[in-house]
């Protein structure tokens, strides 16, 4: 009789235990709830994968001498614009705080810069103001001739989910209106 208690308190635990396993976590339904609120805010949700910039030795190799991944799945917000700006320069930034070119604590991804060089001080200057206002969980932003996007994670933190996807919007609508005085044509 003890022996059909334990049992029957066995399958419980595992039953209850599978499904808590499966439920999301405070973070998971965060994330679900900013990523909602963007897209109602008309901003596109991506997921992309970002190089790890910083990697010591054992992050790139593994004991056993594999190679391991050295990049690391983001979201991507991006927010079209509000007309195209066919000859504005297009470039992506990625924070590395050991990096100073082309603004301390960013880097530029060389594949995606198209109309501006690193040496005009004037855009990289007025750029590093933009993004000193970025949040920790940014990790990059970037800019195309339709749209621009804010790269990272979202952290539960402060503030609340339509807190989080409004500050999103409000830095690439700030990102927008640079984009456009720097447009070359």
């Amino acid at each position: 009789m003890k022996f059909a208690y334990f049992l029957v308190g066995l399958i419980l635990v595992a039953g209850v235990g599978g499904v808590v396993a499966i439920m999301p976590s405070k973070r998971d339904r965060f994330q679900a709830r900013v990523r909602a609120e963007a897209r109602q805010q008309g901003l596109i949700v991506e997921s992309v994968r970002l190089p790890r910039l910083i990697l010591r030795a054992e992050d790139r190799v593994s004991a056993g001498g594999r190679l391991r991944k050295t990049s690391r799945m983001c979201v991507r917000y991006r927010k079209r614009f509000t007309r195209r700006i066919d000859h504005a320069p297009t470039w992506r930034l990625l924070r590395d705080p050991s990096s100073s070119t082309p603004i301390v604590g960013w880097r530029a991804d060389d594949d995606e810069i198209r109309g501006v060089n690193l040496f005009q001080s004037e855009f990289w200057q007025a750029m590093e103001a933009l993004l000193r206002d970025a949040p920790q969980e940014c990790w990059g932003v970037q800019a195309l001739e339709d749209s621009s996007a804010w790269l990272g994670t979202e952290e539960p933190g402060a503030a609340s989910f339509d807190a989080a996807a409004l500050r999103m919007s409000k830095f690439l609508d700030r990102l927008e209106g640079f984009h456009a005085t720097f447009s070359i044509g």
